[in-house]
């Protein structure tokens, strides 16, 4: 099983042990400060270079957007998929308003919330 931490821009593995009973349990530790130490030096190394941001993969998208147009070359991503994607989000956030509401008891009571 992989986590997948956007915080701390981590990726973790999660793996049974291969050693058996109590060494087991020594490995499974052992393996996760050696997994975590990799990702501190990792990200340690992109902070200096100033690469670590929350969304540095968008910088990323936008200047292949200006390269595309600048150079006449595919944009990244398709018109028609820009477009599914933000209809998609326009009805999540359309469905979020709606469901402004926050529940007093534990009775299932529910008050509106006036924006």
């Amino acid at each position: 099983m992989l986590e997948v931490d956007f915080e701390a821009q981590t990726i973790r593995r999660h793996v049974a042990p291969r050693l058996p009973g109590a060494f087991g349990k020594l490995e499974l530790p052992f393996r996760q400060w050696r997994e975590g130490a990799r990702n501190l030096r990792r990200n340690l190394w992109r902070f200096l270079k100033c690469q670590i941001h929350y969304f540095s993969g968008m910088g990323n998208l936008m200047a292949e957007f200006y390269q595309a147009i600048h150079t006449g070359e595919p944009l990244p991503i398709e018109h028609a998929e820009i477009l599914r994607v933000t209809r998609i989000m326009d009805e999540i956030f359309a469905d979020c308003r709606q469901r402004e509401a926050v529940s007093l008891e534990p009775t299932g009571e529910l008050l509106e919330v006036q924006p």
